[in-house]
């Protein structure tokens, strides 16, 4: 119903009681109802944010050490001006017509490193690179879709599965960690669950009750080695890891003798039996010999020592990129191309700066 005639109905009532009051009463009761149904939306403007061009992160990018831009950006200024190179080639050039384009390609990943490694909102990286909401909106969609085929021309960051000669040698790495102990583990494998948005589509719901899972083998010098993304919770380790225990036993990929520690609740197939070695489990020190049982416990501890590497390797990710700590997108394309992102990254900063928690 139209404001006038509420307020037509509301006046012939008042003016059968004539009362002069109770007319103005019900005037005012009408125009704060509708005043009430009117959404007031509050938002930063162009006017109230300082140009770009003199924004805290030009001050940061100009003046700021190795320390400041590890801090913000999670990677030293040589790896943010290595990895500039390649993303301005990718990044979507200035059209001729138009206003001339206040973000360069040097905030446009600026404002996407900041992005993945806090857990704010809008408002600060709007305040921080002097931009609008909708500019950030834009920019973000464009810098992330610019670095994913960035990165895929930086070997520094790729994921990839280590040749013999790595096997080898990270092997021995191991080995002299746990005093000989541990031989031939050259990694570590876990399952990872990330919160996702909930999908509002009740099946879809059903089915991903446990999340959207994903399975990474880390490397004994702290890079990712293998991942996979977007499995339905619902699955379980052996599902997610296939393509993983198919490149383990291949003797063209894999060292005979070499293999990576899990933790108990991975399963381990008679094919990968001596490949994937896993703690004891709850009760199985009853069935060694007695005069074994010291060995295989101090065993059994040191594959527990290394299996908290790949825990360690999920938290380093976490800690610098604490976007991973909030629900990702529901949209698997966009999820795919974050989780890439964040994780191509991580070995680009690994690799490059050589900090790692494992």
């Amino acid at each position: 119903m139209k404001l006038w005639t509420m307020l037509g109905l509301w006046w012939s009532t008042c003016k059968m009681e004539k009362d002069r009051n109770a007319r103005l009463k019900a005037c005012m009761l009408v125009l704060l109802r509708r005043r009430m149904q009117i959404r007031t939306r509050n938002a930063l403007t162009r006017c109230c944010l300082i140009h770009p061009d003199v924004s805290e992160w030009h001050h940061l990018y100009n003046y700021g050490t190795d320390a400041n831009l590890i801090n913000v950006l999670s990677i030293d200024r040589a790896s943010f001006n290595f990895l500039l190179k390649v993303f301005t080639r990718v990044y979507p050039k200035q059209k001729a017509a138009g206003r001339k384009r206040l973000i360069s390609s040097a905030t446009a990943l600026g404002i996407l490193l900041t992005f993945y490694t806090d857990t704010c909102g809008n408002k600060t990286p709007c305040r921080m690179f002097g931009i609008t909401p909708s500019t950030l909106s834009l920019v973000l969609k464009q810098a992330e879709q610019a670095l994913e085929r960035a990165l895929l021309l930086i070997p520094e960051a790729g994921i990839y599965w280590p040749s013999k000669d790595d096997q080898r040698r990270l092997a021995e790495a191991v080995k002299r960690k746990t005093d000989g102990l541990i031989d031939g583990r050259w990694g570590f494998i876990d399952g990872k669950n990330y919160p996702v948005v909930e999908p509002t589509n009740i099946d879809l719901q059903n089915a991903m009750y446990n999340g959207w899972l994903h399975c990474f083998c880390f490397a004994a010098d702290g890079t990712v080695a293998w991942g996979k993304h977007n499995f339905v919770g619902s699955w379980n380790d052996g599902e997610t890891s296939r393509d993983f225990v198919e490149a383990l036993i291949n003797p063209d990929l894999s060292l005979e003798g070499h293999g990576v520690v899990a933790d108990t609740a991975f399963p381990v197939s008679s094919a990968c039996f001596s490949r994937i070695i896993t703690p004891l489990k709850e009760g199985e020190i009853e069935k060694v010999p007695f005069e074994l049982r010291g060995f295989v416990l101090q065993r059994s501890a040191a594959i527990t020592s290394l299996r908290q590497a790949a825990e360690w390797g999920m938290g380093a990710v976490e800690k610098v990129y604490r976007r991973l700590l909030l629900k990702l997108p529901y949209n698997q394309t966009v999820r795919h191309r974050r989780l890439n992102n964040i994780y191509r990254l991580y070995n680009f900063r690994v690799r490059r700066t050589g900090i790692s928690q494992i």
